[in-house]
């Protein structure tokens, strides 16, 4: 993102953010299942490694 021009990034946000709402919490809320899937994973990885 760092390399596309700034107004086709403004066209970005505003078309899918016209308000400019702080999209913080459902970014957040988004990322704990994600994150909780991963931990599980890699916990899985590690039980099977140490044969429990």
């Amino acid at each position: 993102m760092k390399r596309w021009r700034r107004a086709w990034k403004l066209k970005l946000i505003e078309d899918s953010n016209p308000d400019w709402r702080d999209l913080t919490d459902e970014l957040n809320a988004l990322a704990v299942p994600a994150l909780r899937s991963s931990v599980k994973t890699l916990q899985r990885a590690r039980d099977t490694r140490e044969g429990v």
